[in-house]
């Protein structure tokens, strides 16, 4: 039986997954090699990526990830250099012609939405610590050499409109645009800092997957409505959620409720792109209107 990373690799187009899932093991060897790696351990819930835990005597635990889109694999590395660990998790070593980073090991890596679906309060806390700590970073830092999240909106306009209903790409295009001419400063952002993104370590929570994109503070905030593997979220949970995020953040909370939805649709819009299901972007927009 295919795992979801195996079928999602199988379906890329062209049959370029079927060739790389054939060298994956050849490619886990040989970076394992390089960098002295013991105890390599694949984790079960892969989507997009190889990634597994192993062992180093010079760097101590360590995650491998490998994927096959070596333009994502760019971005990250780029992302990752430019937040220095403050924040986020750590990047050791990469390799750009393997697809390849090494990783510290976030320890012990539970994600956010699961903490949420225990003690939501604690999850906002900590997801806003992380938040806070990119942001910081990020606006004392250059933009120069990354995208701005506008080249993502642009989805909206290439989208097949019988996909999803008119009104929703209608609305949420014009409020981006909005929301843009309305921003007073645009950083580099994480760009996809949904729940199942931030990982605990120790005491403080991290950010993992980066996309390193250029956008307001509030853009930022608002992946943490986007849907995840635990799915906690009802109405009353992201109200008090989104009200103790923007105050923890010092932001407005009507420009953050407006950027999730905007999120959703643009979640959506890429579902639907990638031949995938869009019901668990749409579904999640009642619970964010009153």
């Amino acid at each position: 039986m295919q795992t979801s990373f195996e079928t999602n690799i199988l379906n890329l187009p062209g049959g370029a997954g079927r060739v790389w899932l054939a060298q994956l093991p050849r490619i886990v060897e040989r970076l394992s090699e390089k960098w002295a790696l013991t105890q390599v351990r694949p984790v079960s819930n892969m989507t997009w990526h190889y990634i597994a835990l192993a062992d180093s005597d010079e760097f101590g635990p360590v995650c491998l990830k490998i994927g096959i889109d070596s333009d994502v694999i760019r971005n990250e590395t780029r992302a990752l250099t430019y937040f220095e660990g403050q924040g986020i998790v750590r990047l050791i070593q990469g390799d750009q012609h393997e697809g390849a980073l090494l990783l510290e090991q976030v320890i012990p890596g539970q994600p956010l939405s699961l903490i949420a679906s225990q003690n939501v309060p604690r999850a906002i806390q900590l997801y806003s610590q992380v938040a806070d700590s990119l942001y910081y970073k990020a606006k004392t830092s250059s933009i120069q050499g990354f995208e701005s999240i506008q080249k993502w909106f642009l989805v909206f306009d290439r989208l097949d409109v019988d996909a999803l209903p008119n009104k929703l790409i209608l609305k949420a295009r014009v409020l981006a645009e909005k929301l843009l001419a309305n921003s007073n400063s645009q950083v580099v952002l994480h760009g996809d800092l949904h729940l199942d993104n931030v990982l605990s370590h120790q005491t403080v929570g991290v950010a993992i997957d980066p996309k390193g994109i250029v956008g307001p503070k509030e853009f930022e905030l608002a992946a943490f409505a986007l849907p995840v593997s635990s799915q906690f979220m009802t109405k009353k949970s992201f109200s008090l959620s989104l009200s103790r995020l923007a105050t923890l953040a010092k932001v407005d909370e009507q420009i953050v409720l407006d950027w999730v939805f905007v999120r959703l649709v643009l979640g959506a819009c890429w579902e639907v792109e990638d031949k995938g299901d869009p019901t668990r972007f749409v579904k999640q927009i009642p619970l964010i209107q009153g």
